[in-house]
């Protein structure tokens, strides 16, 4: 079961990840999609910083 609050954040990655990545690219095939959503989530989640957490990475914070 997902809780609210769990699912808004969900929500807000999928966002991030449609509109300011995915959304610049062109993707021919289901293979070629999984494979930049999951370079978009590493990217997302290990290189980019981020203005709330101090400008450090999640992964440092």
């Amino acid at each position: 079961m997902i809780v609210p609050l769990e699912n808004g954040k969900v929500e807000r990655l999928s966002g991030v990840i449609n509109n300011d990545y995915l959304i610049h690219w062109k993707i021919n095939s289901f293979e070629e999609f999984k494979k930049e959503v999951d370079r978009t989530v590493l990217f997302y989640n290990k290189e980019k910083p981020h203005i709330e957490l101090q400008r450090k990475v999640q992964m440092n914070f």
